[in-house]
């Protein structure tokens, strides 16, 4: 698996996973997401200064999930989504693209500090980001939804990569 940087062509491509039925299920919101809204934002992603989104591709280009990152106005925080082709769901990639998204980030931005919101009942997703070197912080309630609040620290220069 390799990142690379998100484009305009990928619009599409993130629209039909964000629209897949599992990850509606697993989103704050569970309504489908129309493909003019999904333009808007995405261009307003790419363009905007405080965010990263990063494609995961196989050895063929061919893509696994996105990593995205949100910065925190005024701090050196951001938050973290995460989501896997409906295709290769279950092949173990969801530690494995965070992990490398994380490292990415943490080596292109001063960021200090990475949060992730997830739905208390997505065990899958609660499961990748321990794996990921996420530790609970707390709870909280996202647009009624409970939810567990992670955060994961910029690593110590000196530690190797755990996965």
């Amino acid at each position: 698996m390799k990142l690379r940087a998100a484009h305009s062509e990928d619009c599409e491509l993130l629209f039909a996973w964000a629209n897949d039925p599992e990850t509606r299920a697993m989103a704050f919101s569970n309504r489908p997401i129309p493909w003019e809204d999904h333009c808007r934002w995405f261009t307003g992603k790419l363009q905007g200064p405080g965010c990263v989104i990063y494609i995961a591709v196989d050895e063929a280009d061919r893509p696994l999930g996105q990593v995205r990152f949100d910065r925190l106005d005024g701090l050196d925080e951001a938050v973290v989504d995460v989501s896997i082709d409906p295709l290769q769901r279950g092949a173990g990639l969801g530690p494995i693209l965070l992990q490398r998204g994380l490292n990415r980030y943490f080596s292109e931005t001063p960021d200090r500090l990475v949060h992730a919101l997830i739905k208390e009942d997505n065990v899958r997703s609660q499961k990748a980001f321990a794996k990921a070197g996420f530790v609970l912080h707390g709870k909280k309630t996202v647009h009624g939804c409970p939810c567990l609040h992670l955060v994961r620290q910029r690593p110590c220069p000196d530690l190797a990569d755990p996965l």
